[in-house]
C-alpha cells in the first residue's frame, strides 16, 4: 500500500519537488518525473465506496418454509401503492409440499408454487369470502391475487434482511420482507390485541394452565371450548356445554369480555358404578363456570404469529392462569357477506 507522508498542498506541481517527495535522493530525469507523476495520481484517487451485491435468483431451495410480509408495491411509474399495514399484513407463506399460504390482512390464499424455467411462478385457487375493513381498498384482495400469478422475474436483493422481489408482467413490483426473520414454527415476539386483530376472528382453546404449573384438561372435537369476535363488540362462543353469547371492549387498550350463558343444557353427567349405584359427573359443569369466570378476569392478552395461518391468542387471568387459543381457519361467511 502507498503511503503519501507529505501534505500534497505543499506540492505545486513542480517536477523536481515532486521526484524529491517521491525519491528524495533521486535526481530528477525524464523517467523520475513520470514516475512521480504517477504515484501523485495514485495518491490523489478517491476512495471508491463498497458496490451493493447483486441480487441472487430466487430457488425452491432457498425460499421453502418462509414466511414473508408485503412491505412496497409500486407501480410502473414509480409511484407506490398502499398495502395493509404492519400491525395486519398481507403475508406470503411457502410452504412444504410446494403449498403457498398468503394473507391479504383480511382472508387467507392458498395454492401452489413452482419454479418452471427456473423462475418462481404461483398459482392461487382459493381466497376466503369474509368481508373486509381494513384493507387500502375493496380492490386489493383481488388484485393481490392476481400479481402473484404474473410473476416475470423474482430475485433475493442483498442486506440485512434480505428482501425478496417479484418483478410482474405489467412492470409493478412486489418487495417483501421477511416475517420475524424466517423460521417457520420458531417462536416470534408477541402482539398486543387491539380491536383491528382480533375483530372477526374464531378462535379454540388448546391449553389451560394454571398458576401451579398443572395443564388443566380440556374437551376436544365438538366438546371443545371456543371464542368467537364479531363487529361491533358482539362475540360469541362455547363452553363445552352451552352455547354462549357475549361482548368485548378495550379500555386503555385492554381487552374485556362479558360473557353469559344462552342455552341451558344439563351440564353434568351419570353412570353406575359395578353395583349399579348412579355416579355423578358434575366435571362439565365445573369447567363451564370456571371458563365463563376466566374470561372476565382477563389481565393481559397478546397474539403469537408462528406463520400466516398459525396464530395462538394468549390470555393470562388475574389469578395468573393462562388460556391459550389457537386461530380456527375460516369464518362464517353468511355473517358477513
Amino acid at each position: 500500500m502507498l503511503t503519501c507522508k507529505k501534505s500534497f498542498s505543499n506540492i505545486h506541481g513542480n517536477s523536481t519537488e515532486a521526484i524529491n517527495f517521491a525519491y528524495p535522493h533521486a535526481k530528477p530525469t525524464a523517467f523520475g518525473i513520470l514516475v512521480a507523476a504517477t504515484l501523485l495520481t495514485v495518491c490523489t484517487l478517491p476512495v471508491q465506496a463498497a458496490l451493493p451485491a447483486p441480487p441472487s435468483p430466487v430457488s425452491e431451495q432457498s425460499i421453502q418454509n418462509t414466511v414473508w410480509r408485503l412491505q412496497n408495491w409500486t407501480r410502473p411509474d414509480n409511484s407506490i401503492r398502499a398495502v395493509p399495514p404492519e400491525e395486519i399484513p398481507a403475508t406470503l407463506e411457502f410452504a412444504s409440499e410446494n403449498t403457498i399460504i398468503g394473507y391479504t390482512g383480511c382472508n387467507t390464499i392458498s395454492g401452489k408454487y413452482s419454479f418452471p424455467q427456473d423462475n418462481l411462478s404461483i398459482q392461487t385457487a382459493s381466497m376466503g369470502r369474509r368481508a373486509c375493513f381494513t384493507l387500502p381498498d375493496s380492490r386489493f384482495e383481488r388484485e393481490y391475487a392476481r400479481a402473484l400469478g404474473t410473476i416475470a422475474q423474482s430475485r433475493m436483493l442483498a442486506g440485512s434482511p434480505r428482501r425478496l422481489q417479484m418483478i410482474l408482467s405489467s412492470g409493478e413490483r412486489l418487495e417483501f420482507l421477511p416475517l420475524q426473520h424466517n423460521t417457520v414454527g420458531q417462536a416470534n415476539s408477541a402482539l398486543r390485541v387491539t380491536q383491528e386483530r382480533i375483530r372477526n376472528t374464531k378462535w379454540t382453546l388448546k391449553s389451560w394452565k394454571p398458576a401451579n404449573g398443572d395443564m388443566r384438561p380440556l374437551p376436544t372435537g365438538e366438546k371443545a371450548l371456543s371464542f368467537n369476535f364479531f363487529d361491533q363488540g358482539r362475540a360469541d362462543g362455547y363452553t363445552g356445554c352451552n352455547a354462549m353469547q357475549a361482548s368485548y371492549t378495550f379500555a386503555d387498550g385492554k381487552l374485556s369480555i362479558q360473557p353469559g350463558v344462552t342455552t341451558l343444557m344439563v351440564c353434568e353427567e351419570t353412570s353406575r358404578d359395578p353395583q349399579g349405584n348412579r355416579i355423578r359427573d358434575n366435571s362439565s359443569y365445573i369447567l363451564e363456570r370456571d371458563y365463563l369466570n376466566a374470561l372476565s378476569q382477563i389481565k393481559t392478552a397478546d397474539i403469537q404469529i408462528a406463520s400466516s395461518t398459525s396464530q395462538q391468542l394468549r390470555l393470562t387471568l388475574d389469578n395468573r392462569d393462562t388460556l391459550e387459543f389457537e386461530r380456527s381457519p375460516g369464518w362464517m361467511t353468511e355473517a358477513f357477506n
